[in-house]
């Protein structure tokens, strides 16, 4: 066991930078592309109100320049409530083709699967419905423009992506010559993934 009096293995400095930085928004212009329909979540937050009382309230500004809103939409499919959940989930063949259509409450509404291409294996084995395609063509347009108004680092923040590994490619960014990109996803089910994937676009180009 290590005690005060061994010698040390290693020594690690630990500064502020990114604290500062954070506190003092000296970090990297960035944009910020969200699942549409969401453009405006990380502004209203969870209504927290420390200062509920105060008469004139100051709101923080966002860290994010722009919004761009990605037409792209996914669900998953079943509910983790359903007592029968497991019995109900839709089955696999070993290739990720659906071997068992989904049983359970909306499976008359079109969520059992029969609908070919529409239901998807997620990355930890979840069925995920695709609800909306994403078109390549938009996105990159729409990351070219943001380019053109000076941007060099985006935050991408994708309902369930978590679980959906979206056809959104990393490459687009790299095709505009973006030199960042963080993606909420790497953040697992946190729901504060995406607050998470602002800060470091933020802090990019200070750590």
């Amino acid at each position: 066991m290590w005690s005060y009096t061994d010698p040390a293995d290693t020594v690690r400095l630990s500064t502020t930078v990114a604290t500062n930085a954070l506190l003092e928004r000296r970090g990297a212009p960035h944009a910020l592309l969200i699942t549409k329909g969401f453009k405006d979540l990380l502004s209203i937050g969870n209504q927290a109100r420390p200062k509920i009382f105060d008469l004139h309230i100051k709101k923080a500004s966002t860290l994010y320049g722009d919004v761009v809103e990605v037409d792209e939409r996914v669900t998953l499919v079943g509910y983790t409530s359903d007592p029968e959940h497991a019995a109900h989930a839709v089955k696999w063949t070993e290739d990720g083709q659906v071997a068992k259509a989904y049983e359970g409450i909306g499976a008359q509404n079109g969520l059992g699967g029969s609908t070919e291409g529409s239901i998807v294996q997620g990355l930890s084995g979840e069925a995920v419905h695709i609800l909306k395609k994403l078109d390549q063509d938009v996105v990159r347009a729409d990351l070219q423009k943001l380019y053109n108004q000076g941007y060099r680092s985006v935050a991408v923040v994708l309902a369930h992506s978590y679980v959906f590994k979206s056809p959104f490619k990393a490459t687009h960014a790299d095709q505009i010559a973006l030199r960042t990109q963080t993606t909420s996803s790497k953040s697992g089910r946190s729901p504060k993934r995406s607050v998470s994937s602002i800060s470091l676009s933020h802090l990019n180009y200070c750590l």
